[in-house]
Order: structure tokens, then sequence, then C-alpha cells
């Protein structure tokens, strides 16, 4: 990872029982101005945001319910950015998310030996 920031997140992410992963091919622009009001948000501390050419948003909770909250939170400012989530490849509510070459669960942080 070369954003500091976005390690510490994901690291924060480590052993969460749920998770939520969107993923949108919205402009750069588009995508960075989400991004900014996400940051305002302190109730959206641990929402990861990244990539280049496919952007995802990752998010990993200690419950059921703190997943949905947070997610709601996060499609009502997709709405206002005018982001579009992708069906195909998003995930409402996993225990299990791949992140590059790891993979995020209840058991830890993992490197995925397929995607090594």
């Amino acid at each position: 990872m070369d954003n500091y920031e976005l390690q510490v997140t994901l690291d924060a992410m480590d052993g969460r029982p749920f998770y939520f992963e969107f993923t949108t091919t919205a402009s750069a622009r588009q995508f960075k101005e989400f991004e900014f009001a996400i940051d305002a948000r302190p109730e959206l501390d641990g929402v990861a945001c990244f990539g280049k050419r496919a952007k995802h948003v990752v998010y990993g909770g200690t419950s059921e319910e703190d997943v949905a909250r947070v997610r709601t939170l996060v499609l009502g400012l997709a709405v206002v950015a005018g982001i579009r989530f992708t069906d195909r490849s998003s995930q409402l509510c996993t225990p299990i998310i791949h992140v590059g070459q790891f993979i995020f669960s209840a058991a830890g942080i993992i490197r995925d030996a397929a995607a090594a």
C-alpha cells in the first residue's frame, strides 16, 4: 500500500466479523469528492476508499447492524455525489472480503496464496 492512512484504516478492520464492499467506475474526480464527503463524517472514520480504474469502498464492522448502519450512510453520500456502485461486484454484508492479495475475515488478515 502506498497510502499510510489507507493502510491504517484497513489494518483496523483486522478480525472484524462482517464487511461490505462496493465497487464503482466513477471518474477520478467524482470519487475523490465522494472520499472527501466520507472523510468529513466522523461516524464513517473506518470506511476505506481506494482504487484507480475500479474504485472500492470497504468497511469492516463489529456486527451486521453496524455494517448496515454505515452502509446506509455511505449509500446516502453516494447518491448525493452521483456515484453508482456495480451490483455484480458489490457485497452488502459478508464475512470475507478480498483486498488485493489479502483476505479479511474474523480470523484476521491473511495473504491469499492464489492471488500472490
